[in-house]
């Protein structure tokens, strides 16, 4: 069991790996450091609109046939959890779940949707059914054109991550 601090929500992520699989990568490569696929976009989402309104904002990240749902209000993360999904329909389930958990109100608050752009395209319909303020995130767009989002197979989570690597350098 691994722990990444989420500072600005004041939060700890844990997160769990195969005991073997870490021996093996262990056995190649020495000391490992290990984080979480979600610690660098779930730092992006706490930050992101902190400046702004202190309204509660859902973000799902689409990936690999599973949805990251997570929500924040302001920089407090609220809830976050990952879910299989085989259709649009599975998400939108588990979106409306958590924002009734949380208390969202679905005419006010904003849920932005992250994802393969097809993917990304088609929950945006289908959550807009439900949902009045309802944005896709193209990352292309949402980091300034910068090179990294210029090849589409990037990661989200990994676009966030070497954006805020290399922040660290400018």
């Amino acid at each position: 069991v691994f722990y990444d601090t989420l500072p600005l929500a004041n939060a700890i992520l844990l997160f769990a790996l195969d005991e073997d699989k870490c021996t093996a990568v262990e056995d190649v490569f020495g000391e490992v450091h290990y984080r979480s696929a979600q610690t660098a976009v779930l730092r992006y989402f706490g930050a992101k609109g902190i400046a702004g309104a202190r309204s509660r904002r859902l973000f799902v990240h689409l990936h690999e046939r599973q949805a990251d749902i997570a929500v924040f209000d302001g920089g407090r993360l609220l809830f976050v959890n990952t879910f299989d999904v085989r259709e649009e329909a599975d998400v939108a389930y588990y979106v409306f779940n958590a924002v009734r958990h949380v208390g969202m109100d679905v005419r006010r608050d904003p849920l932005f949707v992250i994802g393969a752009t097809d993917l990304r395209t088609r929950m945006v319909n289908e959550l807009g059914r439900f949902a009045q303020r309802v944005v896709s995130i193209d990352p292309h767009e949402e980091f300034n054109h910068s090179i990294v989002t210029a090849n589409a197979a990037v990661p989200y989570d990994m676009v966030c991550e070497l954006l805020r690597l290399a922040s660290r350098f400018q």
